[in-house]
Formats: C-alpha cells, sequence, structure tokens
C-alpha cells in the first residue's frame, strides 16, 4: 500500500458483558471456574479458552477490538498523506461487512487500500465480486483470509488470536490463586504477507477449520490446551 493513498476502513466496536455468576470468589480454581463459564455463559457467548462458541452475547474473545482500532486511529494521524475516505461500523458481522464493501465499492469511491480489525475475507470477496482484486486488504488471521492470501489476494494478515480471552482467563486465574500478576500484559502480534511470512501463512491455515476460525491459536506461556483440544472443544484434562 502506498504512503499516500484513499483508505477504506471497517471497524468494529468495543463490547463488554458480564455473567451472572453469584459474586465474586475470594480464592481461584481454573476447573471450576471453567466449569461454572461452561455452565452459566457458554451458551451466549464465544471464548476460545473454554471452547465455548455461543452467538447470543459478546464475543468475549474480542474485547480488545477498542484498542485495535485506536492503534490503526495513531498511525493514519501519523501519516497525513494516507486520507480515509469512507469507514463504516461493522458490529463484527461477516454478512452486513460484506454488503457494506459491496456499497462502497459500487458507489464509484476510489480505494487503494482497506483496513478491517478482522472482517477480512468478505471484504476480498466483495473486491474479487467489484473487479478490483488488486486493492490490499488488512485483516486478522481468520483462516479463510489465509486462504485467500495464498491464492493471490493483496495485503496481510496480522495476528489476532481470539485465544487472548485465554491469556486475560489465564492472568485473571493468577491473581486470584494470590500469584501477583503484572498489572500490564502487552502481547505483540504478528504481520503475516506472503513475501515475508508465506511460511507462517501456511503453517496456520487449517481447511478442515471454518473461514473465521482464528489460525494462531496458542499464546504462550499463558494457553494450556493444543490445538486439537481447542478445535474438538475439549478443556485439558
Amino acid at each position: 500500500m502506498r504512503r499516500g493513498g484513499a483508505l477504506l476502513a471497517l471497524a468494529t466496536a468495543l463490547l463488554a458483558a458480564g455473567c451472572g455468576t453469584g459474586g465474586i470468589s475470594n480464592s481461584g480454581d481454573s476447573s471450576a471456574g471453567k466449569d461454572l463459564f461452561l455452565a452459566k455463559c457458554a451458551g451466549c457467548h464465544t471464548l476460545a479458552d473454554a471452547g465455548s462458541h455461543g452467538n447470543q452475547g459478546p464475543n468475549l474473545d474480542d474485547a480488545f477490538s477498542y484498542s485495535r482500532h485506536q492503534g490503526f486511529k495513531e498511525v493514519i494521524d501519523a501519516n497525513p498523506g494516507m486520507k480515509i475516505v469512507k469507514e463504516t461500523f461493522t458490529d463484527w458481522s461477516f454478512g452486513p461487512a460484506g454488503k457494506q464493501a459491496n456499497d462502497i465499492l459500487n458507489s464509484n469511491t476510489k480505494v487503494d487500500g482497506i483496513w478491517t480489525s478482522g472482517i477480512d475475507y468478505v471484504v476480498v470477496d466483495a473486491l474479487k465480486k467489484a473487479g478490483q482484486e488488486k486493492v490490499p486488504v488488512i485483516g486478522a488471521d481468520n483462516n479463510k483470509f489465509l486462504e485467500q492470501l495464498q491464492g493471490g489476494a493483496p495485503g496481510a494478515a496480522v495476528t489476532n488470536p481470539a485465544a487472548i480471552g485465554g491469556v486475560g482467563t489465564a492472568i485473571a486465574l493468577d491473581a486470584l490463586n494470590g500469584k501477583n500478576p503484572p498489572k500490564k500484559t502487552t502481547l505483540t502480534p504478528e504481520v503475516w504477507d506472503m513475501d515475508s511470512a508465506a511460511d507462517k501463512i501456511k503453517e496456520f491455515y487449517d481447511p478442515k477449520l471454518p473461514p473465521t476460525y482464528s489460525s494462531q491459536m496458542i499464546v504462550d506461556p499463558y494457553t494450556t490446551y493444543t490445538k486439537d483440544q481447542l478445535t474438538g472443544c475439549q478443556g485439558p484434562k
């Protein structure tokens, strides 16, 4: 993507929610906590570390969407030659995002690049439909997007593992168990494109998984499950 150009931003919003667990515990038990989450919360919420895929309540693995969006804004402010020609709210929904991308691309708006905070593969599909396959897309490590990058779609995937929810859970359990973890934990994402990280894209893409699956599933040293346990909706033994 050129340093100066017209940029379309498809953004999501921060969502937060709480589950009624009957109070705050003064001691931590990871096994009991997971059982409680599965019993009380998993039906509505997605949380990778618990292997839950509820879709009625907010996706708890997306709790850092706002921070990603703010980071994007800071980069734009630091590069005044790059102009945002359109910004939309997708609510982390792939169907509406695809329609929004189609509408914008069909409005004769000139777009040199598209940034998404994770709604990526439907945007690549929209570009193909509009005959603008050469426009690069910045997305997350969604399984389908990695397939598209391997197939020649220009752009890059920024690792945004849903397992970040497992990181937060692990830190919270350490705190409950009196281990006094650091108050701030910084995780550094990776940027994968076919020029510099083709091996990573090939390694993490899995044709057996759904298109929206976050492909980087393990965050060392925090998560304690294997890929097979996660994809099989099984907790650690």
